[in-house]
């Protein structure tokens, strides 16, 4: 059978799956400092409808250095909602984080079995 249908490598994705709806069950994703980013994402969006009531006391911080997710945040807001962005964001995000943590553990040889580990390394975020 091949490598990526072996039980373990199913058990593996099937977790991840799981993992990935943990951030879909609640109806806002419980973090403390999210709904501020996000807030300012709704702020970012007003001010470039020229629609944000306290546009003249404010400004774009460019150099922020969550603009990268801001960035993705923004046109995600014009499709579905703030929440349900941020919840796309976030899934799309922790799946990476473990794809790119299991091709690191390739390129270093590391043992398969490492693999499990990063599932819980992406929830040290909140």
């Amino acid at each position: 059978m091949a490598a990526w249908l072996s039980r373990e490598s199913w058990l593996f994705w099937m977790t991840l799956l799981a993992a990935v709806l943990t951030i879909w069950i609640p109806e806002r994703p419980p973090m403390v400092d999210l709904p501020q980013h996000l807030a300012q994402v709704v702020e970012w969006r007003a001010l470039l409808e020229g629609r944000f009531a306290w546009a003249d006391l404010v400004q774009l911080n460019y150099l922020t250095p969550y603009l990268l997710c801001y960035g993705l945040l923004l046109p995600l807001t014009y499709i579905v909602s703030i929440i349900t962005a941020a919840k796309l964001l976030l899934s799309i995000s922790f799946i990476t984080f473990v794809g790119l943590c299991i091709v690191l553990r390739r390129d270093l040889g590391g043992d398969k079995r490492l693999d499990w580990l990063f599932l819980f390394g992406f929830f040290g975020f909140a």
